[in-house]
């Protein structure tokens, strides 16, 4: 809403005068500008297109017309919102990820609308951390454990909440949750307080869920795990046996760094990325190891390895990825899109011009993952 005033100023006679109003002293193009922006939020988005065209048409360059122009159209669809980023693209040559937000939150709401249970948790979990109105409550509405709800319980519990840490726990409890390898990752995040819960899902029955509690006591270098980690060594599920071996490893136990430098010379490598995992970015030897899986013949293996060896060498983990990214395979366009995702953006380097042409790909779990990448560079 514009605000307007007079102020009364006294003339070198004495006599007063009104200055002009804040409205009319603002420029054609702000008034413009703010119209609309007004018409965009009464949800009349044809308005708000014409308003950004009146000033392009003046201005080609100005940068807040544009973003109202991409906004109005990707409030009404992503595909359009993308194309009028393109048309800006054309001038500016140079993308710009703050320009894209509108269209990546279309591309998410999206994926709420018409994407299945697991797609619209990943879609709203981005929703949410961008602060978008509404994703919160949608989220913690979705049925299922692995809700909005366990989010908050990790968060609380890291920050000492007692009620959240003790959900968690029951969550966690392997007599009553036998199988539960998404909470056992999950719980990593929790920090130090997650421990007790790890502990417990070491004596799950599930031979997927001991290998992710193992891997999350690893990442939390649990010292009071390590007793219960060297027992795993006998463990029927080689995974179990692995993680173990890699989470004691980082401990600095010296049996399971001797393990890891057989692992890094097995030659399969699938337990030679496991064994780098040790290393968890640090110069070493699983360096020239891991180097040459970028060329594997497996498709998944080279993304893989990319992700491995980001920390050490990103410019190679970039092209892999971007390599991968235009795989004819749909299954390796998602797998280098969620893998593009979970690296770290500075390490990673990503290529914000391959991820955008994502958001047009047909599959929609593609369009969320290059959306949710690219939203989290716009929130840095």
């Amino acid at each position: 809403m514009a605000f307007s005033w007079t102020v009364q100023a006294v003339g070198a006679a004495g006599q007063t005068r009104d200055r002009p109003t804040t409205a009319a002293a603002a420029s054609p193009s702000v008034t413009t500008l703010a119209a609309g922006w007004t018409a965009l939020a009464s949800g009349q988005r044809d308005a708000a297109v014409r308003n950004a065209d009146v000033i392009l048409q003046q201005r080609p360059w100005d940068h807040a017309a544009v973003l109202l122009k991409i906004s109005a159209l990707a409030s009404g669809s992503a595909a359009a919102g993308l194309g009028a980023y393109g048309q800006w693209l054309v001038r500016a040559h140079t993308d710009d990820v703050g320009l894209l937000e509108p269209v990546l939150i279309a591309v998410l709401r999206e994926a709420v609308a018409t994407g299945d249970e697991g797609v619209k948790r990943l879609a709203l979990t981005a929703l949410v951390a961008a602060h978008v109105d509404g994703a919160a409550q949608q989220l913690a509405a979705l049925p299922g454990p692995a809700s909005g709800t366990l989010d908050r319980d990790i968060a609380a519990a890291r920050g000492g909440d007692i009620g959240a840490l003790q959900r968690l726990s029951e969550a966690a409890d392997p007599r009553t949750n036998p199988r539960n390898p998404a909470l056992a990752r999950a719980l990593a995040d929790a920090g130090q307080v997650a421990e007790p819960a790890l502990l417990a899902m070491l004596a799950s029955p599930d031979g997927e869920t001991r290998a992710a509690a193992a891997k999350s006591l690893g990442a939390l270098k649990s010292e009071i795990g390590r007793s219960n980690l060297q027992k795993l060594s006998t463990d029927p599920d080689p995974r179990v046996r692995t993680n173990a071996e890699i989470a004691l490893a980082k401990l600095g136990d010296p049996a399971a760094l001797a393990s890891v430098d057989r692992m890094l010379a097995s030659g399969v490598p699938e337990v030679q990325l496991a064994a780098a995992d040790a290393w968890e970015g640090r110069p070493g030897p699983w360096v020239d190891v891991v180097r040459p899986l970028l060329n594997n013949p497996d498709g998944l293996t080279r993304i893989h390895a990319a992700q491995a060896i980001a920390p050490a060498d990103p410019q190679a983990a970039r092209q892999t990825l971007a390599d991968a990214a235009k795989d004819p395979n749909p299954v390796m366009r998602a797998e280098a899109a969620a893998a593009v995702e979970a690296l770290d953006a500075d390490a990673a380097g990503i290529d914000v011009g391959a991820l955008r042409a994502q958001l047009s790909e047909r599959d929609l779990i593609i369009r969320v993952s290059a959306a949710r990448a690219l939203l989290r560079l716009v929130r840095g």
